[in-house]
């Protein structure tokens, strides 16, 4: 597409004035960043004014096509209030020719400018990671703006590679060292090529892999492990995922729904966590999405508000008690501002009762106005999951400043579907809870169960909820700044209760609030979405925010169910014969018991600063590293946070590790595509899954190519009397490599006692990890078995099975 065809962009008048655009650089490059985002905001309203409505909608994270079937946003319905927006995502379109960075348009320059806005760089600024990476002498104007046009550039069509050659392409040649620069950078940290779609993946695999190949554990199958363990694979180290659960995903996780009677033929998908996509304008999930071609469904401000009582909230009471509510915060956030340091004991709680207890009895004497004032309250411990009291005067909404602009989208399918893609390839080994990690200057070793991994490097990705508990010992002990991170951050829950019925019976509506008589139960199904329009099923989800999503975990699934028949009855099974039935299946979470989690996502509690998710993302040592939502002080809280975390986290851990540069063959834009490097341990799972000979005493062995009495042989021992036991039961396994000749005299002894003696006899002890001789074999033996990846889960494996435990049919 021709970025100036005015079939594109009709209304918009470019300005070539060279005295024009001067102007304007001399003005970014001089004063404050405060005053240089002053001037960008000021000519970026200019600009956007001049462009059709939809432009910015229509050009999704490189959505050409328009994948989000709804744009209008409910504003009472987003996760934080919207204070500030940011500027929405935009596309640069090639064909500009190579020019002067000086002499394009200012229009051409603010499309570059957002979409680097957009995709969490500051337009104008060096990031901390650039300053020391730019040669020395470098113009550092000219470097931004060309980091500007390659972000730019990829994020107009994110479904292929962008490589060095074609990021240069319309550059100047005087410019093209800092393209090399700038492109690199991107690479690494994620920026640019990250994701799922065809090209891309063959295309980031590294061709000429860094020598030696680094190992790395990854703790954690969520959306942060996932998308280290993807960058750092690209990058051609070894990496195996250990997850404790049953099915990848971490806190996102689908479930399916259906009447499993088979009367209605009723069925859905549901996301039991992680579940809004917040805001689609640059937001890498929304770059999954349209790669894989997933439709993007928004929450449309289609709503009502009931009463207790089950009669409609009269829409401009509710309007202006919500303004009334969203000054109150202002207010609060002034008052904050006064205190200075002493608003860091402070609770946000304390200080909005107080002011709605002095706000003007004209808002206060609306009908239902205080029932509406605790539902925004409700809402607030939706967005942070903790009860408002609890939360942070000072810091509550530190992170609104970096929030995604554009719609809050759910997704057609489901979340399980990105993780799914970003599952496939990755060596992952399911039920493997993980117990401790040692570390030291030489690696370190994770154990879980019986089975201890050495590696490199560990990447951390377990809930905040874990660590809080306790449940993972790391030797030896972490920093003290993290550990006060791990217990000042909040970390609390939301719940919810899905419902899927035989019809739909609630009208068009895409969302509506209840609002609760008694304060101390304002969370209590407070907020129920529809998703008839996501899954074309009459499916409801019902929201439990603050106190009252730990009290509903007490609850029987029936109880909790039965809760929430009688308020939808209320509400529409009136008077006028209005029936409502009854589910035909029914889902109730309990994050704060799930033993994987204790918890649904972070906040900034009272006492907590801003520094602590900072503390939290640091590496230990260089060699253990962490990623996860509450590792990210711009993002916590989300799902996007949590795989931007997991780039930023590999990025990291490639630059300690020296492995950050693929090498000239990559850099040069080759398509070459390399096999995937499975880590050692887990290719040995594999072989031994179906060794060539069970010798008996827990002893097995693989025989490697050739023949002869010289020929290798790769035994395993795993300390128990039956080979086949599963590991992590006690049994210790480690590795000897012989010969044939030393098998065969192995072989013929007749306990385990006399085969321990020999192979003592033999040379130095077996070793828990094979060593390098034997990992040349296990290569050659895997090369001629034809064993690459473990098969990657397919989409209806890595659905949330439902149980009698978690699912309450009530039909």
């Amino acid at each position: 597409m021709d970025f100036q065809d005015p079939t594109i962009l009709p209304e918009l008048q470019f300005r070539q004035s060279e005295t024009e655009t001067a102007d304007l650089f001399k003005c970014l490059e001089g004063g404050t960043a405060e005053a240089r985002q002053d001037v960008f905001k000021g000519e970026l309203a200019e600009f956007k004014e001049s462009l059709p409505e939809q432009t910015f909608a229509s050009l999704l994270s490189g959505d050409s096509d328009g994948q989000i079937e709804q744009v209008s946003t409910a504003k009472s319905c987003k996760r934080k209030r919207p204070r500030r927006r940011k500027y929405a995502v935009t596309s640069r379109r090639a064909g500009q020719g190579k020019a002067d960075l000086q002499s394009r348009s200012r229009a051409v320059v603010k499309f570059e400018d957002e979409v680097a806005h957009a995709a969490g760089l500051h337009p104008f600024i060096l990031s901390p990671e650039e300053e020391p990476i730019l040669p020395e002498g470098a113009d550092k104007a000219a470097y931004i703006e060309v980091r500007n046009v390659i972000i730019a550039m990829w994020r107009a069509d994110v479904h292929h590679f962008l490589d060095l050659q074609s990021a240069g392409s319309s550059i100047q040649a005087r410019h093209q060292d800092l393209v090399k620069v700038a492109w690199q950078f991107l690479m690494d940290r994620g920026y640019i090529n990250f994701g799922v779609a065809g090209d891309v993946k063959q295309r980031s695999i590294c061709s000429d892999p860094p020598q030696p190949r680094r190992t790395v554990v990854v703790i954690g199958a969520g959306l942060a492990g996932l998308s280290a363990s993807r960058r750092l694979m690209a990058a051609g180290h070894n990496v195996l995922v250990l997850e404790a659960q049953p099915v990848p995903g971490g806190r996102v996780r689908t479930a399916e729904l259906r009447d499993r009677t088979g009367a209605t033929g009723a069925a859905a998908t549901a996301d039991l966590g992680g579940s809004i996509i917040t805001g689609t304008d640059g937001n890498p999930l929304a770059v999954l999405a349209v790669q894989l071609g997933i439709p993007l469904i928004s929450i449309a401000d289609n709503s009502k508000t009931y009463h207790a009582d089950g009669g409609e909230v009269d829409p401009m009471v509710d309007e202006k008690v919500t303004v009334h509510f969203d000054n109150l915060l202002e207010a609060a956030s002034e008052e904050a501002a006064r205190l200075g340091e002493g608003a860091a004991g402070a609770d946000l709680g304390s200080v909005l009762y107080r002011l709605w207890a002095e706000s003007p009895e004209s808002v206060r004497n609306l009908p239902f106005a205080e029932q509406i004032f605790q539902w925004h309250c409700a809402n607030l411990e939706f967005a942070n999951a903790s009860a408002i009291e609890g939360l942070s005067l000072a810091h509550w909404s530190q992170d609104d400043l970096y929030e995604f602009a554009g719609a809050h989208v759910l997704l057609k399918g489901g979340n399980m579907q990105l993780v799914a893609a970003l599952s496939e390839e990755i060596p992952i080994m399911y039920n493997t809870p993980v117990a401790k990690v040692s570390y030291d200057k030489e690696g370190v070793v994770v154990e879980a169960g019986q089975t201890r991994f050495q590696a490199d490097a560990a990447v951390v990705t377990v809930p905040l909820g874990v660590l809080k508990k306790g449940l993972l010992e790391f030797e030896p002990a972490l920093p003290q700044r993290k550990i006060d991170a791990i217990s000042r951050l909040g970390f609390g829950v939301l719940n919810k209760v899905v419902l899927l019925f035989p019809s739909v019976f609630w009208g068009t509506m895409d969302w509506f609030a209840r609002l609760a008589a008694d304060p101390s139960r304002r969370g209590l199904y407070y907020l129920f979405y529809s998703y008839a329009g996501v899954t074309g099923s009459a499916q409801l989800t019902a929201l439990v925010a603050g106190k009252s999503a730990l009290e509903m975990e007490d609850e029987s699934d029936e109880q909790v169910v039965e809760a929430v028949m009688a308020i939808l009855r209320g509400l529409f099974g009136g008077p006028d014969g209005t029936e409502v039935p009854r589910p035909v299946e029914a889902v109730v979470t309990r994050w704060g018991k799930d033993p994987y989690t204790f918890g649904s996502y972070s906040s900034m509690a009272v006492g907590s600063d801003p520094s602590d998710y900072e503390a939290m993302g640091e590496s230990v040592g260089g060699r253990v590293f962490f990623a996860g939502e509450a590792t990210i002080r711009q993002y916590p809280a989300t799902m996007h946070g949590a795989f931007i975390s997991g780039l930023r986290t590999a990025a990291e851990l490639l630059s300690e590790l020296k492995g950050s540069s693929c090498g000239e063959a990559h850099v040069s834009g080759g398509s070459k595509a390399s096999a995937t490097v499975l880590d050692p341990s887990d290719r040995l799972f594999q072989l031994f899954t179906s060794p060539d000979m069970d010798l008996g005493f827990g002893m097995s062995a693989i025989f490697g190519p050739g023949s002869g009495e010289e020929a290798p042989v790769l035994l395993r021992d795993v300390g128990c009397e039956e080979s086949g036991e599963a590991l992590g039961n006690g049994c210790s396994p480690s590795f000897s490599l012989l010969t044939m000749a030393a098998f065969e005299k192995l072989r013929g002894l007749g306990s385990r006692c006399e085969r321990a003696a020999l192979l003592k006899e033999m040379g130095p002890p077996a070793s828990h990890e094979p060593g390098a001789a034997a990992d040349e074999l296990v290569d050659a033996i895997c090369t001629a078995r034809g064993l690459g990846p473990l098969p990657p889960p397919s989409l209806d494996d890595v659905m949330m099975p439902l149980d009698g435990a978690e699912a309450a049919l009530t039909g």
